[in-house]
């Protein structure tokens, strides 16, 4: 009961609604070298921050911590007793939380750990696999459905790091594991986008991703026009696929950013942009599609590294589908020598949770910025990237191999509670209004089995319904009354979307099943 108020006073307001910014440093334990990896949010609006926690020695370990809708600590609990560097994190349909990354168990020998927690961040069981003698990182989990989980990083197979992909039960057994056969670059990143129609979009990949689906069988390696290796994908809106890559890196000009805009098949590219900072070295680190109206357009994240002083300043910018920038925004606290993101989220709110560190060269801490749905924030300033088009460059496909993932021996981390000893940089509320071109009604909200839409005027209408992650759940017509099923829904937030006949948007509403 007490989960559902809150879920009803988050979207108690239809018609407006205020977005939180803030700009925080975590600090947990001691001066080290700690940083934001990932975060997620929450059915009770809530976010849990993931962080890298380096205190010198062979002292590492992660931590998380629990954040109000406004940045202000809830808890903070933190591992002790063994050596784990977080790599990954998501959220289950249950609110459970899933993280992962590599295990030290020697100088020469990493192995994957996943750990899996309550709601409340309790512990329900922490694992390692892996290979002896070998190197082995989990780079991205997420649930395939409600009895599945998918682990994606880095095996070593037969002596080489190998991209992996890996099934597991929800108590974290190995169902099934298949490998790229490729080791380019021998690269610990590997790591997989799902694309939230059981197709995985393989990265870190020499010019190309790689498309396997859930059945194991690789559907196309689509190129992405960068010369170095892809980055991040995503499913947009309109089922197309967009590939961030780095196209380029080094002086004198500094290396650069790509994005590639495939139709729905990855046959024909509709969009190839290289996007540049003078002076730096422009590393991506996610796209996704934004809040606005309007299909293909997209927010990144990504770090401008200087190269003449080496360090490194957040950015976060929005293109539209043609690759037109919309805005470009720098996050470097005052006093603060250098920032960088390592991921970020949709909120509920219609904004964005920022994750990664700021600080100097000797120490950095975990750094959080929430913005608005334009990526404003309270600590801000605004910088100009150049674009040009690129021109598509071939790839050699990959073929996929069945693999062998070990369990390894038990190993059980034990994390307490932890203080927060960091501070609010900045905060303010922004408001914005949802600008319905028609009346519109929307009940009830929270869901419950059945959805009642009713627009005034007397008109055909399409209705559809995507996932917090961008994934559309329905596309149907309507004149001006519908009556939804949603009793197959999962829990989570949605948003809602009416469109007249030409594809325009007439309004649009966020929904939550509880």
């Amino acid at each position: 009961m007490k989960k559902a108020l809150t879920l009803i006073s988050l979207f108690i307001s239809l018609t407006a609604y205020s977005q939180s910014q803030f700009e925080e440093k975590i600090v947990l334990g001691t001066t080290g070298y700690n940083e934001g990896v990932a975060a997620v949010e929450t059915s009770s609006g809530h976010y849990i921050v993931l962080g890298s926690v380096y205190n010198g020695g062979n002292n590492f370990n992660f931590s998380l911590t629990e954040l109000d809708q406004n940045g202000n600590t809830i808890q903070s609990i933190l591992g002790s007793n063994v050596t784990a560097v977080p790599l990954a994190m998501n959220i289950t349909n249950t609110d459970e939380i899933l993280v992962t990354g590599y295990y030290r168990a020697s100088t020469t020998d990493n192995d994957i750990f996943i750990a899996k927690f309550t709601p409340d961040l309790n512990l329900i069981w922490f694992k390692r696999y892996g290979v002896t003698g070998g190197n082995d990182y989990g780079n991205s989990i997420f649930q395939l459905n409600n009895d599945k989980y998918v682990l994606t990083g880095t095996t070593a197979i037969s002596g080489a790091a190998k991209p992996s992909i890996t099934y597991l039960d929800t108590a974290g057994t190995i169902l099934s594991e298949f490998h790229l056969n490729t080791n380019q670059f021998a690269s610990p990143y590997y790591k997989a986008s799902y694309l939230g129609d059981g197709r995985f979009s393989f990265n870190r990949l020499a010019n190309l991703t790689c498309i396997v689906d859930t059945n194991n069988t690789i559907l196309t390696n689509p190129s992405t026009g960068m010369g170095i290796f892809s980055i991040d994908s995503y499913k947009d809106f309109d089922g197309n696929t967009v590939i961030m890559s780095a196209g380029d890196f080094g002086g004198p000009t500094g290396g650069s950013l790509v994005v590639t805009r495939f139709d729905s098949t990855l046959s024909t590219v509709l969009m190839n942009k290289k996007y540049k900072l003078s002076g730096n070295n422009l590393n991506g680190i996610k796209i996704t599609t934004d809040y606005q109206v309007g299909y293909g357009n997209y927010v990144i994240a990504a770090n401008a590294e200087s190269l003449s002083s080496g360090y490194t300043s957040a950015l976060f910018f929005k293109i539209d589908q043609s690759g037109l920038v919309y805005w470009v925004n720098k996050y470097l606290p005052t006093g603060s020598a250098q920032s960088k993101f390592n991921s970020f989220i949709k909120t509920s709110d219609g904004g964005y949770l920022l994750t990664g560190s700021e600080g100097s060269a000797s120490s950095t801490n975990i750094f959080v910025v929430k913005t608005d749905s334009a990526g404003m924030s309270c600590n801000m300033s605004t910088i100009a990237l150049t674009n040009t088009t690129v021109t598509q460059i071939s790839a050699t496909p990959h073929s996929l191999n069945s693999g062998t993932t070990n369990v390894l021996t038990q190993v059980n981390n034990v994390f307490n509670a932890a203080t927060n000893n960091g501070s609010f940089i900045c905060t303010s509320i922004s408001s914005l209004q949802e600008n319905d071109a028609i009346e519109l009604n929307v009940y009830p909200n929270p869901l419950n089995d059945v959805l009642n839409i009713e627009v005034e005027k007397q008109e055909n209408y399409i209705l559809k319904v995507y996932t917090a992650t961008g994934q559309q759940v329905l596309n149907t017509m309507f004149r001006n009354k519908l009556q939804l099923n949603t009793n197959n829904y999962a829990t989570g937030f949605y948003l809602l979307r009416i469109e007249d006949q030409n594809g325009n948007v007439q309004a649009s509403r966020k929904l939550v099943k509880p």
